[in-house]
């Protein structure tokens, strides 16, 4: 194997990962599915962005762009999480007004999320993408 089918191959492994994570977190309402979905991002983001010349430049740059969108989505949700972490942390009662203004902040942000990652799902991003970006391996959705 050479490098460019490695690289590829690689790239096709971090898309299968952040298809699974669209759909944990379509699942699963805890902070480790939106953690895990950012992380997922920002892997396959890295691998478009270092393995540039493999890639079709325009279909890598949209790609990377409706990346941006979900992620934007997650950090809203992320930072309600830490937000609440850092009250809880420094003792504030968790009957004050700032957690359920919090929680519902985090409530409609995931809202959103979930419904981009439903339409995502129901368009079916991996097989899009695999074909846009000429990767080999069974689309995964």
């Amino acid at each position: 194997m050479n490098l460019s089918e490695f690289a590829r191959r690689r790239a096709s492994e971090l898309l299968g990962r952040l298809a699974f994570e669209v759909r944990n977190v379509c699942a699963k309402k805890d902070p480790e599915a939106v953690h895990d979905l950012r992380v997922s991002i920002r892997r396959f983001t890295q691998a478009l962005l270092a393995l540039q010349p493999l890639f079709p430049r325009r279909q890598a740059k949209r790609i990377r762009r409706r990346l941006r969108a979900m992620m934007d989505l997650a950090a809203r949700i992320r930072n309600r999480d830490i937000a609440t972490g850092l009250f809880t942390a420094a003792g504030v009662a968790r009957d004050a007004p700032v957690f359920s203004r919090l929680a519902g902040e985090r409530e409609q942000a995931r809202g959103e999320l979930v419904r981009l990652a439903r339409s995502w799902r129901s368009r079916n991003f991996t097989g899009r993408w695999r074909t846009a970006l000429r990767l080999r391996g069974r689309p995964t959705q």
